[in-house]
């Protein structure tokens, strides 16, 4: 049985999603759960997530945006929100072109 830990979430924290290609703010982040467990060889020990206040957002959401107004999105970190669209438009732009 995992522990879970609920801690409160600095303000700023916004989740972000996307939706054909464009990326667009979502939720604020009120708190954090961190799912801890004994892991496995290989194994990360915990999961990070965040909640917002209609509970967990949607597992479609594909970053947060921080307070200082960074992105992260999983491996990607961005100067900002303006930089993480254009990554995402690049990204989607050279897929079509394959």
């Amino acid at each position: 049985m995992a522990d879970v830990t609920i801690i409160q979430a600095q303000p700023g924290f916004t989740i972000i999603y996307a939706d054909e290609g464009e990326l667009f703010r979502g939720e604020p982040v009120i708190a954090w759960g961190i799912d801890a467990e004994r892991p496995k060889k290989g194994e990360l020990p915990a999961t990070v997530y965040p909640i917002t206040p209609d509970g967990q957002p949607s597992g479609d959401y594909v970053g947060i945006e921080n307070p200082d107004k960074t992105v992260s999105m999983l491996d990607e970190f961005f100067d900002s929100f303006e930089a993480a669209q254009k990554r995402r438009r690049d990204m989607l732009k050279a897929a079509t072109k394959k």
